[in-house]
């Protein structure tokens, strides 16, 4: 009977094995032994208990993240069947406009139509009618009643003939170009056949729209170009006894005051709505050819004092200096021609000579140049127009506007040389109006041209403007667009 454990072999032994196999080995009583084990066992349950517990908390931890995994899909099907029926909603509304333009521009056609098919048909029966009298004139009556009825007869031939009848211009074309990639557009609607270079206003609508004007809209309607009209000159007051020189840029702030820069008398007029003159801003040696001009607010500009190589700050209340940018300050800028603020109201700087744009911090510290490298950099930039994300940059020297984006990555272009509609000859400054039209002063070819923001030519300017060089729009809804000696208004 085994009673006892030896320690050194680990097994139960008994009386025998002791005084043998097991003589000289540290041996103790079975249940001491088992007692003592006990204590082990029970720190390895209590262990195994402890990580039972542990690993409960980490399943419940686990059923915890796939119910919220589950309500939180539930939520993000229900958003995007909300987001899904609102878009659908969104285009069913768009599909009904545009049917129901598109029935208003077939009635009105049909009611052309038929108004001038009916002044044919009313021409036609006069007609038999005539010609069924004068053949029973002539074959049933008596030779005194031909005589009688024969200048009468002969008048009303003439009568007839000399009506004009309506002539079938109309067309029965209106065609829908579906869009071939997923979007909102749905597509064009063309009421003009496309080997014609323009596309026509879609009639029946009771007013006229500009291009882009129907943002919401789900089809890129063509609409008829924009004539941008000369309705007068802002008469400039200057002060006593001044001239202007040659005018280049120009800006204006939220209350309407104008400011213009004199490349030719290297100052910087400050000119109130009506254009009497409030300050003149330069002493002799202070600028050299001042070109582009902004608002930082409303009693500060920004002017690109381009042949010194930087950009000063002034106070137009005072005339003094407040910040310099650029040569002998901080930062640093070459040539600068143009200056703009961008949404984030940093600072936009056009160099032409080195065929780059300067994103600055209102501190001088260069952010990004871009347009200065790659397959379309710049060639002579003139003018860089923020928009959002992107932005426009007249290229004089490759005669057409490039567009960026908010990393400098080229998007795309528009434009080449030439005198016809959508090309230029020395773009400039440029301008984004109130209806998202892209205005570009087309210098020597002396005209604004509109352009929608994918390079659309969508109008112009009608009237001679000698050498457009600067275009700014103000409170009232004015453009403003500098020549050399003069402001025209246009709208």
């Amino acid at each position: 009977m085994t009673r006892f454990y030896c320690l050194q072999c680990q097994c139960c032994v008994c009386h025998l094995c002791i005084v043998t196999e097991h003589k000289s080995h540290e041996v103790i009583l079975l249940d001491e032994a088992a007692d003592n084990e006990k204590g082990n066992i029970m720190a390895d349950v209590l262990m195994s208990r402890t990580r039972v517990k542990d690993l409960k908390e980490t399943l419940q931890q686990f059923q915890n993240t796939a119910n919220s995994l589950q309500e939180n899909a539930r939520v993000a099907k229900r958003g995007v069947s909300q987001e899904a029926e609102q878009k659908i909603a969104e285009i069913r509304e768009r599909e009904r406009q545009a049917i129901e333009s598109i029935d208003t521009t077939c009635v009105a056609r049909l009611q052309k139509i038929n108004s001038a098919r009916q002044a044919v048909e009313s021409l036609m029966k006069q007609n038999n009618k005539v010609a069924d009298f004068a053949e029973n004139l002539v074959q049933k009556s008596s030779s005194c009643d031909i005589m009688q009825n024969k200048h009468n007869l002969k008048q009303r031939f003439e009568e007839l003939r000399g009506i004009q009848a309506a002539q079938h211009h109309q067309t029965s074309f209106i065609k829908f170009y579906p869009t071939p990639a997923v979007g909102s557009n749905l597509g064009d609607i063309s009421t003009e056949d496309k080997a014609d270079a323009s596309w026509s206003t879609l009639e029946g609508l009771d007013q006229t729209f500009q291009a882009d004007t129907l943002a919401n809209s789900p089809f890129t309607v063509a609409v008829k170009e924009r004539e941008l009209i000369v309705v007068g000159e802002l008469d400039l007051d200057l002060l006593e006894g001044d001239q202007v020189g040659r005018l280049f840029g120009i800006a204006v702030n939220a209350i309407g005051n104008i400011a213009v820069t004199d490349i030719c008398k290297n100052c910087v007029y400050i000119f109130d709505k009506n254009g009497k003159c409030l300050r003149k801003i330069g002493v002799k040696g202070q600028f050299k050819d001042p070109c582009g001009v902004t608002y930082l607010n409303d009693d500060e500009i920004l002017i690109t004092d381009t042949v010194n190589s930087r950009i000063q700050q002034i106070n137009i209340q005072t005339g003094t200096v407040v910040k310099t940018l650029g040569k002998a300050s901080v930062g640093e800028v070459y040539r600068p021609l143009d200056v703009c603020l961008d949404k984030e109201r940093r600072i936009v700087v056009t160099e032409f000579s080195i065929g780059s744009i300067q994103v600055m911090s209102r501190e001088g510290e260069t952010i990004s140049i871009f347009g200065n490298i790659g397959p379309e950099k710049l060639n002579n930039p003139r003018s860089c127009l923020p928009y959002k994300n992107n932005f426009f940059v007249s290229d004089s020297g490759d005669q057409c506007i490039k567009a960026f984006d908010k990393s400098g990555t080229f998007l795309h272009k528009f434009g080449k040389l030439g005198n016809q509609d959508g090309q230029f000859n020395n773009p400039k400054c440029l301008l984004i109006d109130s209806f998202n039209n892209l205005l570009v002063c087309d210098k020597f070819n002396n005209r604004v041209q509109q352009f929608s923001l994918d390079g659309r030519f969508t109008g112009k300017s009608i009237t001679y403007l000698p050498y457009p060089r600067g275009i700014a729009a103000t409170p009232d809804g004015r453009i403003l667009v500098t020549t050399t000696k003069k402001i025209f208004i246009l709208k």
